[in-house]
């Protein structure tokens, strides 16, 4: 039987008062440099793992958020409706998603390198380091923790239903492309900086600006060489893990 191994999500600091003056387009954006020419953008489906992730709420802003992220660097996420077969036949990655506590994420214990902090997402690696294709976000501790915040003085809670469902969602997606970097890079690692390190603070998961999500410099390397992989295959979603390096 292979071993499975626990990859914590980022954590969440302590709530902080949200500073959301909406920044130029391009800050917003971030400044990623777009894939190399040649490569074709590739095609990350997300399925839910039940009816009850199919139906959870804030799914269209946090796909929204997950794909502007990714799309700088040649990547683009969908949500997959259960059973579209004409969607699923588009997508070279095909993984799903679960929103129950990442610390129940396949049933196994939370990793001991939490020392109490919350994860916020989980992914699993096996004994020979391939990632696997269940991607676990707490959805109900990232709301949580959103929802304490303060926006100019007042309660998240007491602003227009709208506005508060945008940040959640936008929390929730980057949260989802955090974890899809560990699957696209396959590494269990975290980084110093950028959408790879392990803890974000409610300010940046919530904020508009997006260049805290950008992935650093040294990552780029590895994520173009998987990329290219994903090029060659015929069935990608089906073997984009089995003799990448």
């Amino acid at each position: 039987m292979r071993s499975i191994h626990h990859v914590p999500g980022i954590a969440v600091a302590a709530a902080i008062t949200l500073n959301l003056t909406a920044l130029p387009a391009g800050a917003a954006a971030g400044t990623a440099a777009p894939p190399p020419a040649g490569h074709r953008v590739v095609r990350v489906g997300i399925e839910p793992d039940g009816p009850s992730s199919a139906a959870a709420p804030h799914t269209a802003a946090m796909i929204a958020e997950a794909d502007a992220i990714w799309r700088a660097y040649g990547v683009t996420v969908v949500w997959l409706q259960t059973g579209d077969a004409r969607e699923i036949a588009t997508c070279d990655v095909r993984l799903t998603l679960g929103f129950a506590p990442g610390s129940d994420a396949g049933s196994r214990p939370a990793d001991p390198l939490r020392h109490g902090r919350p994860g916020l997402g989980a992914i699993w690696f096996d004994e020979s380091g391939l990632p696997a294709r269940a991607v676990t976000i707490d959805a109900a501790m990232i709301a949580a923790q959103i929802r304490e915040t303060r926006l100019n003085g007042r309660p998240l809670d007491g602003w227009p239903p709208g506005l508060v469902d945008t940040i959640v969602g936008r929390a929730l997606g980057r949260v989802l492309a955090h974890e899809l970097g560990h699957y696209l890079l396959s590494s269990p690692a975290h980084a110093p900086a950028g959408l790879m390190r392990a803890a974000f603070d409610s300010r940046r998961l919530a904020g508009w600006d997006r260049r805290p999500f950008m992935l650093s410099p040294a990552a780029l390397p590895r994520l173009r060489a998987r990329l290219a992989r994903l090029d060659l295959l015929d069935q990608p979603f089906a073997s984009v893990n089995e003799d990448l390096p």
